[in-house]
């Protein structure tokens, strides 16, 4: 969760509508979430989107969503940057700030294992005007094969 955030139910069908809405409301077409896991960590690697003209857009504008909240004092990680960033007076949180955090909510709805052992990496793709959200998951495994020899 975002530090300190107030925030309503993110399984919630109202909570995945309203997302819905705010990206068509913004003109995205889709909105991709690269993730990566293993060895019992995982990650968002970025987030973007493709805007309904075809362009590159970004998701760093403030959402209308109710109650998603940054309170003053918090400290969130910039990934541009790199660093944490503390924010001195509340302020509404981003899109990104939001699907950053939701993303890790729906892999363990996909698989709870994603950042366990090889993990996985792949892709959360959101497509507003149909309502879809689709995971590309690419799963790493070790293999063996066993082959006899006379000598």
């Amino acid at each position: 969760m975002l530090p300190g955030a107030r925030r309503q139910n993110r399984n919630s069908d109202q909570f995945r509508l309203a997302v819905m809405d705010e990206l068509r409301q913004h003109g995205v077409a889709e909105a991709i979430i690269e993730f990566d896991g293993s060895d019992d960590e995982g990650q968002v690697q970025s987030i973007c989107c493709k805007m309904l003209d075809g362009s590159i857009g970004t998701l760093d504008f403030p959402s209308s969503i109710p109650g998603e909240i940054i309170p003053a004092g918090t400290s969130i990680w910039d990934r541009g940057a790199g660093v944490y960033i503390s924010h001195s007076s509340s302020r509404p949180a981003t899109v990104a700030e939001i699907l950053d955090e939701w993303s890790y909510e729906l892999l363990s709805q996909v698989d709870g294992l994603w950042q366990d052992n090889l993990g996985s990496y792949g892709q959360i793709v959101i497509i507003p005007a149909a309502n879809t959200i689709r995971c590309d998951q690419h799963r790493r495994f070790l293999d063996t094969e066993t082959v006899h020899h006379e000598l």
